[in-house]
Order: structure tokens, then C-alpha cells, then sequence
């Protein structure tokens, strides 16, 4: 077969390999608890969730995503990197392609830094978007906040972090504020909490 329609969590024994997903494997809907081990064949998510711990393409193989998808796994499966910045995708991640989707890493803890280098790399996907799941360090001490700004320049969703803003006018899209009493910041960003400072009426 070459379709599989899902339906609901599902852990998938054995996982993905070169003998269960052929030449072309497209997943529909639902969510796959699963490693993927793959050196040939295209493995396809469409509106579908993976989970995957131990993800390992090579040779022929790809995996793509599209239509609002989510790969959940650690950064260390896709990029090679040291504690500063993410130079260069591995094999693995070279092989990944995201077409409005999500890319959802699970590193316990990350550098902004180093995530602004991630999304560098991501630059080419369409219409992809990437979320950190652990804790913002700043200086290798953990931190539950970002400015504004850094928050707009990763281009990311920080899930636990809470982002600061000088004023409480903000103006997001333009880097230019229409007022002294305005910030403005040229990317979107999502975050776990937003705080304004500045007096009167909050506005976005």
C-alpha cells in the first residue's frame, strides 16, 4: 500500500524502514510515536503528526512534510552544531523538506543563538515554522525571558518563554514604529506569555 490513514496516537512497532515504506509511504491524519530508518524510499506526512526519537535518512530516502504537519525530535537528528550555532544539516536533516509545516525540536535546553543559525538554515522551506520546546539560556544559565526583539529576530515559537517589551503599543510586520510611543518588530514570533511595559491602553 501506499497510503496510510491514521487515526488518533498510534506507536508504530519497529518504525519506519526501507522494507515498510517502499518506494513512497504517504501518512494521513492522526499521530505516529515512531523512529524512522530509512536509505531509500520517500516518506510523506500530510496533516499527520511524527514523533520520533531516533530519525536516520540516508542515500535515496527523504521525508517531507506538508499540509500543516509536525515533526517532533531533537535537533541533534538534523543539524550539526555546537553550543554556539548550527552550521550545517546532517545527512539526515538534508533530506527533510518542510511545505507548510511545523518543525518542533525537544532539546531540553538551547542559545538563541543557536536558534537564529537553525532558522537560517531553514530559510529555503515553504512556509515552515519552528518551535522550541525546552528552556532559553542565556550565557548557559536558564532564562524564561527574551526581549522583543531577540524574540523577533529567531522567527520562532519559544514555548516557555516569556517575552518582554518596552512599551505597550506594538506594532508587528514593520520595523518601523509609527509613534514614540510605539515598538515595532518586522518578524512574527510566538511565545508562552507577552508582557508590556509602558502606561495606558495595551496595543498590537
Amino acid at each position: 500500500f501506499s497510503n496510510l490513514n491514521v487515526s488518533g496516537t498510534t506507536s508504530l512497532s519497529g518504525g519506519f524502514n526501507d522494507d515498510n515504506v517502499g518506494a513512497r509511504l504517504q501518512i494521513n491524519d492522526g499521530t505516529l510515536i515512531t523512529p524512522v530508518n530509512l536509505s531509500q524510499g520517500q516518506l510523506v506526512f500530510n496533516q499527520a503528526r511524527l514523533i520520533a526519537d531516533t530519525l536516520a535518512l540516508r542515500e535515496s530516502a527523504s521525508l517531507a512534510l506538508t499540509n500543516h504537519s509536525l515533526l517532533e525530535t531533537h535537533s541533534a537528528q538534523l543539524f550539526q552544531h555546537d553550543d554556539e550555532a548550527a552550521a550545517l544539516f546532517t545527512q539526515t536533516g538534508a533530506r527533510l523538506t518542510l511545505n507548510n509545516s511545523t518543525l518542533a525540536l525537544t532539546d531540553e535546553t538551547y542559545e538563541l543563538e543557536y536558534l537564529k543559525s537553525i532558522n537560517t538554515l531553514l530559510g529555503d522551506q515553504t512556509g515552515s515554522r519552528l518551535v522550541m520546546m525546552g528552556t532559553l539560556l542565556d550565557n548557559n544559565i536558564a532564562t524564561g525571558t527574551a526581549t522583543l526583539d531577540d524574540a523577533a529576530t529567531t522567527g520562532a515559537v519559544l514555548a516557555k518563554v516569556e517575552v518582554t517589551a518596552d512599551k505597550n503599543q506594538l506594532r508587528i510586520g514593520s520595523a518601523t514604529p509609527a509613534s514614540d510611543d510605539e515598538q515595532a518588530v518586522e518578524n512574527s514570533f510566538g511565545a508562552a506569555k507577552l508582557s508590556l511595559g509602558g502606561v495606558g491602553n495595551a496595543v498590537v
